[in-house]
């Protein structure tokens, strides 16, 4: 009974994280640039994340989907999302694009926006992830009309 009010708990946290995401006055281009820049992580360069290419934005935008905001997600979740053209190829095939998923889950740990939890195949947004996450897809969706009347 602890453990399942742990794993409740926990969950409960990581909802009420993804939904404080939004509260701060943090600059984007703060939250933004750190992204941007390629990094090493455990010996292997990591390229930049590009959030206004369309392969990269798709990326963010299913990582940050509620359903995996209390769950966490898995490589398999993310597969189908991601390419859905998969599920129909033979195996060979779809473990190529495993293995795409698999590299950008690497990148998306390297940058700080996700982690993984202990002993499974899970992993979570961070903090600093669901609020990056959320100032680049809803900058994108600003026009400029709305910039400039929210700096006046």
């Amino acid at each position: 009974m602890n453990r399942l009010a742990e794993v409740g708990q926990s969950s409960n946290n990581r909802y009420m994280d993804a939904l404080a995401a939004l509260d701060t006055d943090v600059p984007i281009s703060t939250l933004v640039d750190r992204v941007c820049c390629a990094v090493d992580w455990e010996g292997r360069r990591v390229r930049a994340l590009r959030p206004w290419e369309e392969n990269d934005r798709l990326l963010l935008k299913v990582i940050s989907r509620g359903e995996f905001a209390v769950g966490g997600l898995r490589n398999r979740d993310l597969l189908p999302l991601l390419f859905p053209e998969a599920s129909s190829l033979p195996l060979e095939q779809r473990r190529r694009y495993s293995a795409r998923v698999t590299r950008k889950l690497r990148m998306l740990r390297a940058h700080g926006i996700i982690r993984k939890v202990a002993g499974t195949h899970r992993y979570v947004l961070t903090r600093g992830g669901a609020q990056t996450t959320t100032a680049i897809l809803h900058y994108q969706q600003v026009s400029l009309a709305q910039l400039e009347r929210a700096c006046a």
